[in-house]
C-alpha cells in the first residue's frame, strides 16, 4: 500500500484506508503548499485524490500540482484526480468545472452531498 507523503512520517503506523484527516491551521501557515505536496505524492504513487478547492481556484490547484510533477490532465481523465470547486461559488459566480458546487448554503450542500453518496459506493484501493 502506498504511503501518504508527509502525514505518515508523523504517525507510528500506516493510515487506514478510508480515514479522514482533519488539519487545523492558521492563514499564515504553509498548509496549502503542504496539502499540494501530499496530494502530488499520493497521485504519483497511483492513489486517487478528491481535492476541495476552497481558498484557491481549481486552476491554481492544477498549477501547483503541475509544478510538483503531476500531469493533471491525465489524472483527471483517468478519474484519479477530482478537483471540487467551492472557490468560484464563494465569489458569487457559476463554475465551469466538472466537479463544482454552485451554492455554499448548508441546506444545498447537505442535499447535494447526500445525493452523491447514494450514487457512489466506496471503492477501496
Amino acid at each position: 500500500m502506498p504511503r501518504i507523503p508527509l502525514i505518515e512520517a508523523l504517525t507510528i503506523a500506516p493510515v487506514p484506508t478510508g480515514s479522514v484527516l482533519l488539519v487545523e491551521f492558521t492563514g499564515a501557515s504553509q498548509w496549502y503548499n503542504a496539502a499540494l505536496t501530499i496530494a502530488a505524492g499520493w497521485l504519483k504513487q497511483g492513489g486517487k485524490i478528491a481535492y476541495s478547492a476552497l481558498a484557491q481556484s481549481p486552476d491554481d490547484v492544477r498549477s501547483g500540482l503541475t509544478r510538483l510533477g503531476v500531469n493533471c490532465e491525465e489524472c483527471e481523465k483517468e478519474d484519479k484526480l477530482r478537483i471540487w470547486d467551492f472557490y468560484t461559488a464563494s465569489l458569487g459566480k457559476k463554475s465551469n468545472e466538472k466537479y463544482a458546487y454552485d451554492s455554499l448554503k448548508v441546506a444545498d450542500l447537505s442535499l447535494r452531498i447526500a445525493q452523491e453518496d447514494m450514487h457512489e459506493a466506496p471503492q477501496p484501493e
